[in-house]
């Protein structure tokens, strides 16, 4: 016979003098806190993923600055774009390769910008951009060559 069997059934003993305490406050006392404010801000922040800036070649440099001059001669005026280019991070050494679709609203010689859609992008972040074929342009979508 074990010498705890007079009390193992027996009901838990419920406080007079309070209520019990609500088991969603209860388990608050017990919740895991923050020893290290923004600890996890960090941790996050150093487990997002950046991209280097990739380098161009010289044909990708030349096919942009041929098209940067075509739209900026006013010959493409009107012409659906697409633009790829880097965005630098903020926070940190990288950044975000993005794509663009759009019309080409301004393009700043001297600043060395071009403006879509009210997205400013530098000419040195440009990684290609091609004109979207249309009817009235002839353009091809994927090789940003002229039709002949």
């Amino acid at each position: 016979m074990n010498p705890y069997d007079d009390v193992i059934f027996l009901r838990h003993p419920e406080p007079k003098t309070q209520p019990r305490m609500a088991i969603e406050a209860r388990a608050a006392q017990f919740a895991p806190f923050a020893a290290l404010i923004g600890y996890d801000e960090a941790v996050n922040e150093a487990a997002r993923y950046t991209e280097e800036m990739p380098e161009l070649t010289e044909e990708e440099a030349a096919r942009i600055d041929c098209t940067l001059q075509r739209l900026q001669s006013g010959i493409d005026q009107g012409t659906q774009t697409r633009i790829t280019y880097f965005l630098p991070d903020t926070k940190k050494n990288g950044g975000t390769i993005l794509t663009v679709h759009g019309i080409v609203q301004k393009i700043d010689g001297f600043l060395q910008r071009l403006t879509v859609d009210g997205t400013e992008i530098p000419f040195a972040r440009i990684l290609g951009i091609e004109p979207i074929e249309t009817e009235q342009t002839g353009w091809k979508d994927t090789e940003g060559d002229r039709n002949e």
